[in-house]
């Protein structure tokens, strides 16, 4: 393809691996052991997964990698679906470019924390909030906001939690990221790149979002605290001194049906500010109190066929 997203062998048999490892929750070490007994196929050469030189490739361990590990993890899932787990986000991420007055040099910067966002979730627990890609297993550092305004003539208006990113489910996803940053006397150059924007992480055993749009990552274009403009694809923008940009990331897929999320689980969301009163209401059916911090079936839950759900516990 045209595009920086070809895989070569290589990266193409991690994805395989990387399916497999989150499907078989193997503890470490991983070694040749795990892998000996997998034979890959992938066709001729010339493909988006067997891409040949020159075709350019320098996002391929998120776009395709990303789908071939969830392609392989839901495959397998079929055969053991009580190993089934919320696929993580597809990544949604930045570069920014542009020049230093201060020592008269250009600079250019992939933006880490641009593609923190939400795991999935399990059979046994939430999603994480704010970690790494699939392809860094979650391990992956941002940098200090500090440093990074140090080293780059930018100003960093926030980084933190989204709030209604993580997918909804009995346990529910993890949550994503914003980054937000203005240029300082320069005109900056913004790259985006993933595929996080278009396609929510899937969820597992009946887990599904009202509001899936929320689950989305997005980039915003804001003059002051102002949004003018939101992007769902990728594209390359020039930001000027005053405007910021804000990446917003996807969160996490969910885990079991939202109805059945414990209502004492839905206060706790809403009162850390994972999950607005509103959605609490539209996606989980618990009427959120506020003033109280309680929590009482909606109509949603009370028509539920199951009396479980209309239960108050944990």
């Amino acid at each position: 393809m045209p595009y920086f997203i070809n895989s070569y062998a290589g990266n193409s048999h991690s994805g395989v691996y990387l399916g497999l490892m989150m499907f078989a929750k193997v503890a470490p070490p991983y070694n040749e052991g795990l892998y000996r007994c997998i034979t890959l196929d992938l066709g001729p050469k010339g493909t988006l997964c067997n891409a040949a030189e020159p075709a350019p490739h320098v996002n391929c361990t998120t776009t395709p990698m990303e789908t071939l590990a969830d392609a392989v993890r839901l495959a397998l899932e079929q055969a053991a679906p009580e190993r089934a787990v919320g696929s993580w986000c597809h990544s949604s991420g930045i570069n920014i470019a542009g020049h230093d007055a201060r020592n008269h040099e250009d600079y250019v910067t992939m933006v880490l924390a641009s593609l923190i966002g939400g795991a999935g979730a399990s059979a046994h627990r939430d999603g994480w909030n704010a970690v790494g890609p699939q392809c860094c297993f979650g391990a992956l550092t941002s940098g200090d906001v500090e440093v990074l305004e140090h080293q780059y003539p930018i100003l960093i208006h926030r980084y933190g939690l989204v709030r209604d990113s993580g997918g909804a489910g009995k346990h529910r996803g993890g949550c994503a990221t914003a980054w937000e940053v203005e240029p300082l006397d320069h005109a900056m150059t913004v790259i985006s790149f993933g595929e996080g924007r278009h396609f929510p992480a899937l969820g597992a055993q009946g887990a599904g979002s009202a509001r899936a749009d929320l689950k989305l990552g997005r980039v915003e274009r804001k003059q002051g605290d102002a949004v003018v403009e939101v992007l769902r694809k990728n594209a390359i923008l020039r930001i000027a001194p005053g405007e910021r940009v804000c990446t917003v990331n996807p969160g996490g897929g969910g885990w079991g049906p939202a109805l059945e999320r414990a209502i004492d689980a839905v206060v706790h969301d809403v009162r850390n500010g994972y999950v607005s009163a509103d959605a609490a209401g539209q996606e989980y059916g618990v009427i959120v109190d506020v003033a109280r911090w309680t929590g009482r079936p909606g109509p949603a839950r009370l028509e539920a066929s199951t009396p479980e759900l209309r239960k108050d516990k944990p």
